[in-house]
Formats: C-alpha cells, sequence, structure tokens
C-alpha cells in the first residue's frame, strides 16, 4: 500500500496535482500524474496531466508497467527543439524527463454498496476521506488523497463504492453522486500512530463521464446549461468514526466541472 505522509502535502494537488519550481532559466521540475499505456486506448495514455499542460516522457516504457497508474516528478527544458511552442501544439504535450516515480494503488469503483450501518472486519475510521484540493481525474481513473491516523508501517486496503439504483441522491432540491469509501487494516503496525496520507486511484470508468452527461441534460431541460460553468457535486462518504458496532459517517463534496468530463470522454486528458 502506498502513502504519502502529510510532510508530502505540498506537493498535492490542487484539483490536478503539482508544483513547479525553477531550476535555471530554461529548465523547470514539477509534479504529474496518469495511467501509462503502452499500447495506447480511451482511458490509458502515455501523457500525463499536471496544471501546466500534458507532459511526456520517451523512456517511460522503460520505466512504468501498463494499465498502472503513476506520480512522478519531472525536468522540463524549454529550450529543447520538442519543447518548442509550435511543437508542444502539434503534438498536445511537452517532453520532460522523469526523476522519480511513485506506483499509485488501484481500486475498483463497485457498483453496489456494502451495509452502511454495519462494521467491516478490521476497520478503519479515516481523518477525512478527501483532502481539500486532494483530487484529479484522468479519463477513466480518479485521483483522491485521504488522510488516516495509523501505526507509519500499518498497511490499509480500501474499498471505493456507490448505489447505482439510487444515483443521482436528491435532497432538498440538490443532486450529488455518491461514492462512499472505507478502510480496512491490511498489516497491522507495531510503530506509534502517526497521521498519513494516501493518494490512491480509483478506476471509476464512465461514473463520472455518464454523470457529466446526465447533469447536462438535466440542466438542459431547466433552461440553465453554461457550458464554461456548469457544475456537478460529487460526494464522498467516509467513515470518520467507529465506536464498537457504531458507524459515524462523514461527507466531503467537490463541484467538478461537466464540460470537462464531456471533453475527456471524447479523448482530452484534462483536471477538474
Amino acid at each position: 500500500m502506498k502513502k504519502l505522509f502529510l510532510l508530502f502535502n505540498s506537493m498535492l494537488f490542487s484539483i490536478i496535482c503539482l508544483t513547479s519550481c525553477l531550476e535555471g532559466n530554461n529548465e523547470t521540475t514539477g509534479q504529474a500524474l496518469g495511467v501509462f499505456s503502452a499500447y495506447g486506448g480511451k482511458n490509458f495514455n502515455p501523457v500525463f496531466i499536471s496544471n501546466v499542460g500534458n507532459v511526456y516522457s520517451p523512456n517511460m516504457s522503460s520505466l512504468m508497467e501498463d494499465e498502472r497508474c503513476y506520480f512522478i516528478t519531472y525536468k522540463f527544458q524549454s529550450d529543447l527543439p520538442e519543447n518548442s511552442a509550435a511543437m508542444v501544439a502539434a503534438n498536445g504535450y511537452a517532453t520532460v524527463t522523469i526523476l522519480d516515480r511513485q506506483e499509485l494503488d488501484s481500486y475498483p469503483l463497485m457498483s453496489y454498496r456494502s451495509d452502511t450501518s454495519t462494521v467491516l472486519l478490521d476497520e478503519t475510521p479515516l481523518i477525512s476521506g478527501y483532502v481539500s484540493g486532494g483530487i484529479s481525474y484522468v479519463p477513466g481513473y480518479l485521483f483522491l488523497q485521504h488522510s488516516v491516523r495509523q501505526a507509519s508501517d500499518a498497511r490499509l486496503d480500501w474499498e471505493m463504492s456507490y448505489d447505482y439504483s439510487t444515483t443521482p441522491t436528491i435532497e432538498s432540491g440538490m443532486r450529488y453522486y455518491d461514492v462512499f469509501l472505507r478502510a480496512t487494516i491490511k498489516v497491522e503496525g507495531t510503530k506509534s500512530a502517526e497521521d498519513v496520507s494516501y493518494l490512491n486511484a480509483y478506476h471509476v470508468d464512465n461514473f463520472l463521464t455518464n454523470a457529466a452527461y446526465n447533469e447536462k441534460a438535466y440542466l438542459e431541460n431547466s433552461g440553465s446549461y453554461n457550458a464554461n460553468s456548469s457544475k456537478f457535486t460529487l460526494r464522498i462518504n467516509y467513515v470518520s468514526a467507529i465506536n464498537d458496532t457504531q458507524i459515524t459517517w462523514t461527507r466531503s463534496s467537490v463541484d467538478l466541472n461537466i464540460y470537462t468530463f464531456i471533453l475527456s470522454s471524447e479523448g482530452s486528458y484534462l483536471s477538474k
């Protein structure tokens, strides 16, 4: 189980994770994430996304495995011929050198919800199911940052699900696309407890693009759709406390741009 300690948070996300710092007149370093594919395809692409645009490295194939999710640190050199404005525009990405990579754990999004009133075997509560700003999307995959208090050498397993029959949830006139996040202890730790941050990838397939199209149709019917600003709400429900057999659920919501997900379904690799 890959975990990123909270001191690493400055490197993570703001709807797409990444910071970039100046190393010299022609070099910058930054972070990006993506799903590597040696063969291409709708949900996999050798182009990774960052908040300064799409990036690609020729040595990805020697460093990464097919259909795996990665968080990378890279170096960008603006004076390379392949990074001229014309080439970047033609290719749709900047060419970078990978300095470091970390494979991220990936989990499926299940279309049936486990019993939310029953504690799972070895279940552990979360500090946060969604760290503010800790979210990004690559077509087919939702990347989320969570936090939990645990022994630093413990390992967790994760479950994300939704109820197909009740999606979207309508409350007080508001429409929500609910997912339910739970964590169980896979390996007990022996060290003292501390706050730990996880960055996981969830294979949501068409869940979010279907939500975007659904909300677009709903807003169009009501005459309130705006392609530039209309959003839909993803609501992340997570277990925040366990007292014997009693579970406390907490919710965090994030608004996502409808048009972005419609574009992504057509092959554009965008965040937010």
